[in-house]
């Protein structure tokens, strides 16, 4: 409650002041949108401050309900009150990686407040300097900042396939950390007092190295399993990641065979269509002739419907434009979704097919998820794709719910259905050929229509 003594004029615990400031520094730090402008660094100070007066605002609270001893030094309770619901207003980030941040520095800042306790006593020599008080709480706020500061960079945001184990291990290595950490220190401490009444306690007191020395060793211990447990965490994460690409883009492959089969299955019903168009227009000559228009109606109804998705061929002159977007138009329309299409495409584009088929792809694949999950009534899915320039643009814009809209620290969109981590790939696709020809990807949201811009440099050869 050091904000309140300032407020008051009342005396201000100093350490604990800076405490309290700098866990709202870390916080930001962890969860933040940290940014090298003026402005994002301006927004960063006023959360800074506004987690500072939660932080006030949950001990007072804490100490009207809950009856706590009134003392200056910091309530776990109150800081860790904060720290979550700070975490819980950046919905940029996924619930995963906030997990996974909390845990760990909470963790490690309980390991580090009690090394901070005992490290006076652990390490005797270090009164001999007049300032030796100011040493352990120095050594506390450099390590708070350390593992703040490692977690950010070392963080999982831009990772879409992290597995569920993989994150309870770490979380479960924490609780055991902490739990070990300070289940040692009041055993020691217990052991400690027997002192003079058991043989190993007499041992103990008559060694060099004091209970508080191990104590300091044994926290020194727990906190760098926490540390490297956590980047072991990362490192696995990554190379799952890894993996998961690879397997993405083998089921990309496999699913371009897949729609080269579908033109040339519709390339041979139009063959089949137009040999027999000849049949097909004797019969209805016939029926008009008889004056059988019922029958003709029927007959042209039956046609019509059984050639539906012929008839509703794109063509733009381009195999693969044509092969992806009937292949997707045909999956749109088997969901209840219209596609539009406007194409001004030559038969040969200047980027690798590859890089044509994962870009077309994903922006439809993303549309039609989007589509199926808006709120708003679904209209259709416009593809366009044209020269600007020396760029060749690619536009798709689609209903969308925007509350399920979201961005992690890396800008990949995010949703919240329970694909949402290929959806999430996707988009990173589409960024990373965006950069590889030398362009841009935009994605943004006007209402309840989002709309994704490619432009990638035609000058740019593969």
């Amino acid at each position: 409650m050091e904000l309140f003594n300032l407020i008051n004029g009342e005396t201000v615990n100093t350490g604990t002041f800076i405490t309290d400031v700098l866990f709202a520094v870390c916080a930001v730090i962890l969860f933040g949108e940290l940014k090298p402008s003026a402005k994002a660094i301006a927004i960063n100070a006023l959360e800074v401050l506004l987690v500072y007066a939660l932080e006030n605002a949950l001990w007072l609270i804490l100490d009207l309900m809950l009856g706590l001893a009134n003392t200056s030094a910091p309530s776990y309770w109150a800081l860790f009150g904060a720290l979550a619901i700070y975490a819980l207003t950046q919905r940029r980030l996924t619930f995963t990686d906030r997990l996974v941040r909390f845990s760990t520095f909470g963790t490690s800042f309980m390991i580090t407040v009690s090394i901070t306790g005992i490290f006076g006593a652990a390490v005797p020599v270090i009164q001999r300097f007049s300032f030796w008080y100011a040493i352990p709480s120095v050594l506390s706020y450099v390590m708070m900042l350390t593992f703040a500061i490692v977690l950010r960079v070392f963080s999982i945001a831009h990772f879409h396939f992290v597995p569920s184990n993989f994150v309870g291990l770490i979380v479960a290595t924490d609780i055991f950390g902490v739990a070990a950490a300070q289940s040692f220190i009041l055993f020691m401490t217990d052991f400690k007092n027997l002192q003079g009444y058991s043989y190993a306690s007499n041992v103990l007191g008559q060694v060099n190295h004091s209970a508080s020395l191990v104590n300091l060793l044994v926290d020194v211990s727990f906190l760098l399993l926490i540390l490297f447990s956590y980047i072991m965490f990362y490192v696995l994460a990554k190379e799952h990641e890894q993996r998961a690409e690879l397997l993405i883009t083998q089921k990309s492959e496999s699913d371009a065979e897949a729609m080269m089969g579908v033109t040339y299955s519709m390339n041979e019903n139009l063959r089949e269509m137009r040999h027999e168009l000849k049949n097909h227009d004797a019969y209805m000559a016939a029926l008009l002739e008889a004056g059988e228009y019922d029958k003709l109606r029927v007959f042209f109804e039956d046609c019509q419907a059984i050639n539906y998705d012929i008839l509703h061929y794109v063509s733009c002159g381009n195999p693969l434009v044509d092969a992806v977007v009937n292949a997707k138009m045909s999956l749109a329309r088997s969901k209840g979704v219209e596609v539009q299409t406007m194409l001004a495409v030559p038969e040969v584009l200047p980027f690798s097919e590859a890089a044509v088929f994962s870009l077309v792809a994903n922006l439809l694949d993303n549309a039609i998820e989007g589509t199926l999950a808006s709120a708003a009534p679904q209209g259709p899915i416009h593809l366009t794709i044209r020269p600007a320039g020396g760029y060749y643009v690619f536009s798709v814009s689609n209903p969308c719910n925007p509350k399920k809209v979201r961005r992690n620290d890396e800008g990949a969109l995010l949703t919240s259905k329970g694909n949402g981590q290929l959806h999430g790939y996707g988009t990173k696709v589409i960024a990373g050929i965006a950069e590889r020809y030398s362009g841009v990807a935009r994605f943004k949201t006007k209402g309840t229509t989002f709309e994704a811009d490619v432009m990638l440099a035609a000058a740019r050869a593969e």
